[in-house]
């Protein structure tokens, strides 16, 4: 993300002042849905490393039929260039 774009978004939220962004930040379903990220980031974070050990040692230690597509589609967001 660019600093330009970060600052237009954090001008636009702070347009209309501080009290209206505490506001919509502390009304119940931003409130709400900033509880329900953090819960599943609390349940997918600990399986997404569980699997992630799994699946490289299953590629390391062992040969396997899917195991070259299985490495291509992990490497792929390593070679999606980020711009």
């Amino acid at each position: 993300m660019s600093v330009a774009t970060l600052t237009f978004i954090v001008a636009r939220a702070f347009s209309q002042g501080w009290q209206i962004c505490a506001a919509n930040i502390l009304h119940l379903t931003t409130l709400q849905a900033i509880w329900l990220i953090t819960i599943v980031a609390i349940i997918v974070a600990p399986l997404n490393v569980a699997f992630g050990i799994a699946a490289a040692s299953a590629v390391a230690r062992h040969c396997f039929p899917g195991r070259g597509i299985m490495v291509t589609i992990t490497e792929i967001p390593f070679s999606i260039a980020l711009n």
